[in-house]
């Protein structure tokens, strides 16, 4: 409603409940130009109360941000480099670093490395003599004792041989033996406090 004019008699002012509805229209109209003016279009509202700033203060408002948490842009950043870019997930996907916590049992497989050697230095012709295991008898006219006539070669003695191999088998709980990356529902929340934000559109 358009503002009314006083109306005067007398050099005195009478207000009648017209005017006094003309003089409270236009103080409502005043104060949403105003909260208007507070918010230009593409502005934000966030209150904790879920009431659609039309019904406050006029223009044309929408839902905004629902369940997402605002970041402010950052043009160095291609993930945050213009407004209303969207990104980002509830949950950590599936990868290695988002396994659950786990443990890894490592077994190593024992080696043998023992032996046996007998009448090695008092070998000669025809008397029993020989080594096992990683001893072993020398591989160049080994049956000859240290008495001439008894030996017909120069070489004696025995040699150990201990090079060999370990295995290792690996177990795990939790995350099985592949290093899988488990279940993918691993949250990804920072602390968070909610509200209601509406968007100006008009």
């Amino acid at each position: 409603m358009a503002f009314i004019p006083h109306t005067y008699e007398d050099g005195k002012t009478i207000i009648t409940a017209e005017i006094m509805k003309s003089i409270e229209d236009e103080l409502v109209a005043i104060r949403k130009d105003m909260g208007l003016a507070s918010y230009p279009i593409g502005s934000v509202h966030v209150s904790t109360k879920n009431i659609n700033p039309e019904n406050t203060i006029g223009g044309k408002w929408v839902a905004w941000g629902s369940g997402r948490i605002p970041v402010g842009v950052d043009t160095s950043q291609a993930e945050f480099n213009a407004a209303e870019k969207t990104g980002g997930s509830k949950y950590m996907q599936k990868h290695t670093h988002s396994t659950p916590n786990h443990t890894h049992t490592l077994s190593i497989v024992s080696k043998s490395l023992t032996g046996t050697i007998y009448n090695i230095a008092s070998q000669s012709k025809g008397s029993s003599y020989g080594a096992s295991g990683i001893c072993k008898v020398r591989s160049s006219k080994e049956k000859h004792g240290y008495g001439a006539g008894t030996a017909n070669g120069s070489s004696d003695g025995f040699t150990i041989t201990a090079t060999h191999n370990h295995s290792v088998s690996q177990t795990a709980s939790g995350g099985g033996t592949t290093g899988s990356a488990g279940d993918g529902n691993a949250q990804n929340l920072p602390p968070y406090i909610t509200c209601y934000m509406f968007k100006r559109i008009a």
